[in-house]
């Protein structure tokens, strides 16, 4: 499913080049090939070029837009550049593309139109929550909101419904408003599972493409984070048991592998496959240990789990001779193991596991 409805598979590769492009750094400007792009990114050509400068863009922000497809291509450059971090230069073409889309739909209230400026102002929601201005981000959002129900030609898919979801939960908890996190993140799950099933909205037109945008594992970390911070600790713990045992498996697999290299005599390959171990575990340590938040009245067979995945990692880094960091997590596993009990629950005096 391609999550821009209105791009078309010849667009959509060339959207896929210039994302290529932009992860290695190169310009995102109007003046070069598009195919040169790929080629510098790829490593097949040789060639340096600088980033867009400022005098560019505003010059390409106020030049005369007379179709869809330069807005469409100003609105690609500021998502690129949003998903690299560049902040300034997205929010330089998202408002340019914003005020040209505007400008335009006041003449043509069509379905492309309805859906373009929508996208421009998610990206902007979500550029604002990336930058820390909380209440632009919501108007934002509002806007995109009153789009989104006052549509009456069928511009939008479910996975649009999950991103406006996803970014409403995101700014309820930072806002502390748990409850309402909750009920968005919730929605988003729904809107992501009623995709997979091929539900679509009546009249709905779309062009193959890229499928699942939404990461489903950052999707349960976000519902557990919630629930921790409600204290329903068990029910975050439960969401989130696949995610941590797959992990975990994982480093177990990477520490085979190593061993069998390390047989062979291939030591360096062993080392590299015992650090892919280290990265798994620290991982599955800080997803369990993100659920707990502020709430540490642990399940005991939780704590447990936690103690056990950090002596491995200890072990871990005894093989990777660094004797320090073994000691650090083996400190942190003995510390949680010492208020082990035959309770079900840890109730930490000091509110918290210790870390």
């Amino acid at each position: 499913m391609n999550p821009f409805g209105f791009i078309g598979p010849s667009r959509l590769i060339f959207v896929v080049m210039l994302a290529v492009a932009s992860a290695c750094n190169l310009v995102l400007a109007n003046d070069i090939d598009p195919f040169q792009q790929f080629g510098c990114a790829s490593g097949m050509m040789n060639c340096e070029r600088p980033y867009l400068s400022m005098a560019d863009a505003q010059m390409l922000e106020k030049a005369s837009i007379s179709d869809f497809d330069a807005i469409e291509q100003i609105y690609i450059k500021g998502w690129l550049a949003l998903l690299v971090g560049e902040y300034e230069l997205a929010g330089r073409y998202l408002n340019g593309a914003l005020l040209h889309a505007e400008e335009k739909c006041d003449q043509h209230d069509g379905r492309r139109c309805v859906r373009l400026r929508w996208l421009i102002i998610i990206h902007l929601a979500e550029l604002n929550r990336d930058t820390k201005h909380y209440n632009d981000a919501h108007q934002f959002l509002n806007k995109a909101n009153d789009i989104y129900k006052d549509d009456d030609l069928h511009s939008f898919d479910f996975e649009d419904v999950a991103l406006m979801s996803l970014l409403a939960g995101d700014l309820s908890m930072l806002n502390g408003e748990y409850e309402s996190a909750l009920d968005d993140y919730i929605r988003t799950q729904q809107a992501i599972s009623s995709r997979r099933q091929g539900e679509r909205p009546a009249s709905f037109e779309y062009s193959a493409g890229a499928a699942d945008w939404v990461n489903s594992d950052e999707l349960v970390m976000r519902l557990a984070s919630v629930y921790g911070k409600l204290g329903k600790t068990d029910l975050g713990l439960k969401i989130i048991e696949p995610i941590a045992v797959r992990v975990e498996k994982a480093s177990e697999r990477s520490i085979l592998t190593a061993d069998a290299l390390n047989v062979g005599g291939e030591l360096q390959l062993a080392a590299g496959a015992v650090a892919q171990a280290e990265r798994w575990m620290v991982q599955s340590i800080a997803d369990r240990e993100h659920v707990f938040g502020d709430h540490c009245s642990v399940p005991a067979r939780e704590a447990e789990k936690l103690a056990l995945s950090l002596e491995r990692l200890a072990t871990i880094r005894v093989a990777l001779k660094n004797p320090v960091g073994a000691d650090e997590v083996r400190v942190r596993a003995a510390a949680i193991r010492s208020h082990l009990t035959s309770a079900p629950y840890i109730d930490d005096p000091a509110r918290c596991l210790p870390r």
